[in-house]
């Protein structure tokens, strides 16, 4: 469900405010130290105090007036402070490079100016998250320690629209602390609503590759794609100093991209910004102090709008950054983004889904007898590029949803996810979805990357015009999530999920297809085995009671059977024989039976019936056959000639309550 908060909108507080005469307080995120840590404390075990901007500046006996942007937002305003988010701070740096897409985040048109008579207190801003747009509302109190902010602050005093954007950030995930240590291309995609694609240098090996890299840069950043670029780190080397004032495991913001002339040659230069804001910058070749910059003419520094200030921002050769970064994160705006995606000639869809432990949570295709469980969706490919030998180009995003804040409430980690794509024909969907048959003798068309603890993994293909079936997984089964599935190509596509369509056999029909299972020999036997304890059991009357019953079927079960359960069907279908059946046994039991249930009737099962090993034991079994053959007859009551039920709410709730 789309993040919803208490109040319906901002100009609701901002007249409930003005009624009132106070400011704003935001009750979702109040100025309490656990907003910021859980357990982290202080020097001295103080707290941290919550001043407004205005408060602060007065604190600090400044003469300055409170504003929310200086002279426009930059890129060279934001500065980070105590909190590991320079990932954030580097896509926000580079956000600002895009006036439309500020603009979209942070709302310029939704404030007032800090003590203006209107002024409440309150900001709204705009963030992509898990698939929509949200608007995050928050109250101006920023956290200080000695009159100073402790995180994200702008070079400029008196200016605050990026603090305040951490802020909504924060508090979109539950904290401060839960925006320590992330990727650059999370925060990038948050911001813009684009899709998210990394390189590794370290695997492209030749310089064709190095080329279609280049064009890639290029191109993204005249289109107002968001670059972030890094250097991989072992954990104890983590924002230490590298080679020629670089930083390792520090998440820099690629700004810029031009092709100079260079003592007669063309020379690639591409401009990188350490988020700290400070000089701790590249001195090698073409940094700030190089002598590279001499051979270069006034006319080319101007149109480069080159600076030598201390500012965190800095120029290298395009060979020396493929060489001392190992990493290129690149947000490209597609249709979700801010700015739309038709300028950029994307095509894009987006489904839902849930991995639901002990149901749809199969794990990948190592485990063959739950990979089916998995949900299943659909895309159906039919125009061809126009630049491509008939082929089809398709990008696929598999997204976990809501994982940063439930690692920061409930310790939950990222889950090891990827998907496998599978051609598909009509008749492979007969049934509905794909089965353990089908994935037993056809092999994936294409796959991710790669599975990883990560948000998102991402995969571009070139493929056959045709159906294919994408199917999104948990490393191992029963690992429990949601997720987003986005879908994008050069030419408008078919998607949707794939499921089992929900039909029960009638009474009738099952009548039919138990005596055809049964030979004469076998029912007469039985027949007579239980008219003999019957009449024991039921005495002079041949009437029995509940508990009469009990002792019928616990009786059937030690001797009519052999020492097995009641019902043959759970006993075939208990592979185990543990005893209990999880819910991949219950389905196939229940088809045996002629009940074909959906996913997400199974996945209503699952969440009522299993224990927490995520299993049902013969009771629950029972219960849930009966249940269904009720409502099944109950529904068969109330269907017209179309096959479609309508009851009155007295009728559904008896129906409810007496299943």
């Amino acid at each position: 469900m789309p993040y919803k908060q208490w109040y319906e909108d901002l100009e609701q507080i901002k007249r409930r405010c003005r009624q009132s005469g106070t400011l704003f307080e935001d009750p979702e995120f109040p100025a309490i130290d656990s907003k910021v840590f859980k357990k982290r404390v202080l020097p001295g075990g103080q707290s941290f105090e919550w001043l407004r901007p205005q408060e602060l500046l007065d604190a600090q006996q400044s003469s300055e007036k409170a504003e929310f942007v200086v002279g426009g937002a930059s890129r060279l305003d934001i500065n980070q402070g105590m909190l590991g988010d320079c990932w954030l701070l580097a896509a926000i740096a580079s956000l600002t490079q895009e006036e439309g897409l500020m603009n979209k985040v942070i709302r310029l048109d939704k404030y007032d100016k800090f003590g203006s008579p209107g002024y409440c207190g309150a900001f709204q801003f705009n963030i992509w998250q898990d698939g929509h747009w949200e608007e995050v509302i928050i109250d101006d109190r920023l956290p200080t320690y000695r009159k100073k902010l402790v995180f994200m602050h702008s070079k400029e005093k008196n200016e605050f629209w990026c603090a305040l954007l951490e802020k909504a950030y924060a508090k979109l995930q539950g904290s401060y602390e839960a925006l320590k240590g992330g990727q650059t291309i999370e925060a990038m995609e948050d911001f813009t609503g684009g899709l998210g694609e990394d390189f590794d240098f370290k695997k492209m090996k030749t310089e064709s590759e190095r080329e279609d890299l280049w064009r890639v840069i290029e191109k993204g950043l005249k289109r107002g794609d968001l670059m972030g670029c890094s250097i991989t780190a072992a954990p104890n080397q983590i924002e230490a100093k590298g080679d020629l004032g670089l930083v390792k495991g520090h998440a820099y913001s690629v700004t810029g991209a031009t092709t100079v002339n260079y003592r007669g040659r063309g020379t690639k230069l591409v401009r990188v910004r350490n988020p700290w804001g400070n000089e701790r910058e590249w001195e090698g070749p073409w940094g700030d102090k190089s002598s590279e910059w001499r051979g270069l003419s006034e006319s080319d520094k101007r149109d480069m709008k080159l600076s030598f200030a201390d500012d965190g921002e800095f120029w290298m050769s395009f060979d020396d950054f493929t060489t001392y970064f190992h990493k290129l994160e690149i947000c490209h705006l597609g249709p979700d983004s801010a700015k739309g995606g038709g300028e950029h000639g994307w095509e894009g869809r987006v489904e839902k889904g849930a991995w639901i432990r002990g149901s749809s949570a199969g794990g990948c295709r190592n485990f063959l007898n739950t990979f089916a469980q998995n949900p299943q969706f659909r895309v159906d490919l039919e125009d061809t590029d126009d630049d491509a030998d008939d082929k089809c180009s398709l990008t696929v995003a598999l997204m976990q949803t809501k994982r940063r804040k439930l690692k920061a409430e409930e310790g939950k980690p990222m889950l090891t996810i990827g998907f496998s794509i599978y051609k598909v024909t009509d008749e492979d969907l007969k049934g509905g979805r794909a089965d353990r048959n089908f994935f037993a003798y056809h092999a994936s068309t294409a796959r991710s990357p790669v599975f990883i603890n990560s948000r998102e993994v991402t995969g571009r293909y070139t493929l056959d015009p045709g159906s294919y079936l994408i199917i999104p997984t948990t490393f191992e089964p029963n690992h429990t999530g949601e997720f987003i599935v986005r879908i994008y190509s050069e030419k408008p596509v078919k998607t949707g999920k794939v499921d089992v369509r929900t039909s029960i056999q009638s009474r009738d029909e099952r009548k039919a297809k138990y005596r055809s299972s049964q030979s004469s020999e076998d029912s007469d036997a039985a027949d007579a085995s239980f008219r003999q304890l019957f009449k024991k059991l039921a005495g002079v009357d041949l009437e029995i009671d509940a508990f009469e019953l009990q002792q019928i079927l616990s009786t059937a079960t030690k001797k009519v059977l052999g020492g097995k359960e009641f019902s043959k069907i759970f006993s075939e279908h208990d592979a185990d024989n543990s005893g209990t059946m999880d819910m991949y046994e219950l389905q196939s039991a229940l088809e045996k039976q002629g009940i074909y249930l959906s996913q997400e009737t199974l996945n209503a099962i699952s969440a009522r019936f299993n224990n927490k090993k995520g299993t049902l034991c013969f009771d629950d079994f029972l219960q849930i056959v009966c249940r269904i053959y009720s409502i099944k007859d109950d529904f068969d009551g109330h269907a017209d000639r179309t096959g479609r039920a309508t009851f009155s709410l007295d009728q559904f709730l008896r129906t409810c309550l007496t299943m």
